[in-house]
């Protein structure tokens, strides 16, 4: 597990799933920020790929955090 901020998201991410509400959509929108905001982008791409619905939030938050991490060409494909 990470330090700092990092570290108490992915532990926040266990629980989370250990209560099963890791299919609310709104809750995996604030994961995929969570996990961008923490610079770790594959986790959060990881969370979006494995969506079943997609909404506005989502994809803004995918792309926005693409774009602030200096992802420009994973931005615009998305």
């Amino acid at each position: 597990m990470g330090s700092g901020a990092l570290g108490h998201g992915k532990g926040a991410h266990c629980q989370i799933i250990h209560m099963g509400f890791h299919y609310y959509r709104h809750i995996e929108n604030a994961l995929i920020a969570m996990y961008s905001k923490c610079g770790a982008l594959d986790d959060a791409l990881f969370i979006f790929e494995s969506m079943q619905r997609r909404d506005f939030v989502t994809w803004n938050s995918m792309i926005a955090e693409y774009a602030q991490h200096g992802h420009a060409q994973e931005a615009i494909s998305l």
